[in-house]
This record gives structure tokens, sequence and C-alpha cells, in this order.
């Protein structure tokens, strides 16, 4: 008798760049039934020119690596344009069985944040802050006609009840709530893998840890 297939433990966030995506996966780095994943998927582009899709494979090695554990990766579309209009998804069963949530923050406040990080960077302006935006809605208005397993929320409505919405994103991702998602002890990164490129950016930049302290 052949093995049934391994049970997808794939778990994916998707938001525009600067949406809170940050403090989100804190959240899921802070569950003892989780490992967090730093844009496995964008930081192929970066680095190799081509969006990287192997945790969508159950033989990826960290599945062996954190063995049981739900394996939750945030992406972020922008802020320039390869970044802006790729696709997370190889196809339509990646869909299927990461049960994306997509995450908006406001527009105005996203934008606002775009400016404060990036306002030195002509190749980053209001044009790539628009097509992220709307490149992140139409994926998620595709995502929507492949599955029924995909969720919408916004950041302001996390931030202000993030105990009930956490519950509510666990049970829709079968993955045990724990309440340690909403008082974090562990430090940054320490169970979250990041590739060399992104940490070292991090490392150079420490208002992004920053920018993780707390989901609001």
């Amino acid at each position: 008798m052949a093995n049934s297939p391994r049970k997808s433990l794939f778990r994916l966030l998707i938001t525009p760049v600067r949406g809170g995506s940050g403090a989100f996966l804190r959240a899921f780095e802070n569950n003892r039934n989780v490992h967090a994943v730093h844009q496995p998927i964008k930081s192929g582009l970066r680095e190799k020119c081509l969006p990287d899709y192997s945790l969508y494979q159950s033989e990826h090695p960290i599945y062996n690596q954190y063995p049981g554990k739900f394996i939750v990766a945030k992406e972020t579309i922008g802020p320039v344009k390869e970044q802006s209009t790729f696709n997370p998804f190889p196809n339509d069963h990646a869909i299927q069985e990461s049960k994306p949530i997509f995450m908006f923050r406001d527009p105005f406040n996203t934008w606002n944040s775009w400016k404060k990080w990036w306002v030195k960077n002509p190749e980053i302006g209001l044009n790539w802050f628009c097509i992220s935006y709307q490149h992140t809605y139409e994926l998620l208005n595709n995502a929507l006609k492949v599955s029924s397993e995909v969720t919408c929320i916004t950041l302001e409505k996390l931030g202000k009840n993030p105990a009930e919405i956490f519950q509510h994103i666990c049970s829709k991702w079968e993955i045990p709530y724990d309440a340690r998602m909403l008082n974090w002890s562990i430090p940054f990164g320490e169970n979250t893998t990041f590739t060399t490129d992104a940490k070292n950016l991090i490392d150079r930049h420490p208002a992004m840890i920053k920018s993780v302290e707390k989901v609001q």
C-alpha cells in the first residue's frame, strides 16, 4: 500500500510591504507549535532573480529540522519593481495547501511608512506603492477563486483584538493556539529562519527590530 501524502504544514501570510507582517510573524514565532520563516519566496527573487517555491515541497529539509511543527512564513509585496509584482504561489495547489492569509493596513498609514523608510530612494515611490497594493489585492481575489481556505484581515482589526483574531487564525490554520503569542518571551529571531542577506540587512538596521516590537 502506498504511503499517503504528508499533510501540508506550511502556512503563509501575504501583505504589502510595511503592512504589519513583522509583528504578525513575531507572534507566531512565540507559538511553541510553530517555526517561523522570513520571506523565503521573495528572498529567492532577491538572490537569484527567481521566486523560491521550495517550501511548498514536503521534502524541504526544514520539515525534518523542525519535525511536527508548522512552518509559518510571511511574504511582503514591494517595494521595488520586480518585488511589487511577483507571485508567491507557483500554482493553484500551493494556494490550497498553504491556506494563505492576506493582511492589509490602512493605505495612508502604509504609504506614510514607505516614505519614512525609503524617502531617499528615488526608485521607491508612490507609483510602486500603488502597484504593490493593487497586486496584493489581485492575488487575494485570485486566491479566493481557487480556495475556500483563504482569509483576509486588516492590521487595524488585529491590533484592536489580537487575542480573538489570533485564536481565529490558529483555528483556520489548524495550529494550536498559544497564549505566548500575545506575551512574547522568545528573543527576536531565535525561532525564525532568515536568509543570510535578510539577517545582515536586519543587523545593519536596528530599526527593523524595533518595528516588530508590537502588533499595532
